[in-house]
């Protein structure tokens, strides 16, 4: 029997060794390869052109029917691929009402404390002096609103919900949102405050300081001139509203004395540093002693909230639509009619 050669034993081990590791390295190498390649070919497939059939006017039907209060059918959205979402239309910008002064709660009125008028000014006493009269200026009033039941009620079909693409339920909250921001932004301009109505701060009564027109017609930078020295030694919170009709006017007004202001109206939307909000919901009339523009703080002006807006839907007996109510109860006016000027078209 052959001696063992220790030299050649120890070959033999760490050649078994090695090719032991190079066939997992390999076998590791091939399953790391595979799953690479699986990868690459997943992203590969995502990047293939997909083709899509989109309806360009399919979100506008179903954004103007919301806006319309109409019924909404699925009118063969379902049977095409579409972007999960709805773009909202294009709306008179709200952005005026963020400055209001907003009171929530679950009362049925709402009591805002305000003092009116001001303390009177103080005047000059002698030393010694006992005989100074009282105050008889100043009043500590309240100005009450009573939060008024505001409901919209939109209809849509089970296929619409069901079969569209879109999102119809998971939205409804933001589109009612945006319905009612526009439903406050017009009745605090134009709310005649009868009924549940809000009382509109360019209706004749709702403020108590006048300035008219220099000239009949349209308003003219010498009077939005006025309006904002007037309002400018009251307050420095101040805004103009007005009509972007109006504000058209006066930037294509022909003026050298004024042209400072008009480019600054132009530039700035601001009078003397007071900003002035143009807004289509402002109303445009020219008949002598209507309300062509009004000034005062916007914090003059109080939303009372009963409670946030809720959307409920709602199924019927018999009945595949589905009925989303929204119900919200609000109310608003001026807080103090003194606050505030109103400027008026001169009469003819």
């Amino acid at each position: 029997m052959s001696e063992l050669n220790p030299e050649a034993a120890l070959g033999e081990i760490k050649g078994a060794l090695e090719r032991k590791m190079e066939d997992s390295m390999s076998q590791r190498m091939a399953e790391l390869e595979e799953k690479v390649n699986a990868q690459v070919r997943a992203i590969a497939a995502d990047l293939k052109p997909k083709a899509e059939v989109i309806q360009p006017t399919a979100w506008r039907d179903v954004a103007n029917a919301m806006a319309e209060k109409r019924a909404i059918t699925v009118n063969g959205t379902g049977a095409v691929q579409v972007l999960n979402d709805i773009v909202s239309v294009l709306a008179k910008k709200t952005g005026f009402i963020n400055r209001y002064s907003y009171f929530y709660g679950r009362d049925a009125s709402t009591v805002i404390p305000v003092f009116s008028a001001l303390p009177a000014a103080p005047s000059p006493q002698s030393e010694g002096a006992t005989s100074i009269s009282a105050d008889s200026t100043a009043t500590l009033a309240a100005t009450s609103i009573a939060p008024k039941a505001q409901v919209s009620l939109l209809k849509i079909s089970a296929e619409a919900l069901t079969l569209s693409g879109a999102d119809l339920e998971g939205r409804m909250a933001a589109i009612f949102a945006n319905a009612y921001a526009r439903a406050i932004a017009n009745g605090s301009l134009n709310g005649d405050g009868s009924g549940n109505n809000m009382f509109g701060m360019f209706i004749d009564s709702a403020l108590s300081n006048d300035s008219t027109c220099a000239a009949t017609g349209a308003p003219k930078l010498a009077d939005i001139l006025g309006l904002a020295l007037t309002v400018q030694d009251y307050a420095d919170d101040a805004a103009i509203l007005i009509n972007p009709t109006f504000v058209a006017g006066l930037l294509t007004e022909s003026t050298t004395d004024l042209a400072w202001l008009k480019e600054e109206i132009g530039r700035n939307k601001t009078a003397l540093g007071i900003p002035v909000i143009a807004s289509g919901w402002a109303p445009s009339t020219t008949t002598g002693g209507n309300i062509v523009a009004v000034a005062m703080p916007l914090s003059n002006y109080a939303i009372a909230m009963a409670q946030e807006f809720r959307v409920t839907p709602i199924r019927q007996v018999g009945d595949t639509n589905t009925y989303f109510q929204a119900e919200a109860f609000f109310n608003g006016k001026p807080i103090l009619a003194g606050n505030g000027w109103q400027l008026k078209a001169k009469s003819a």
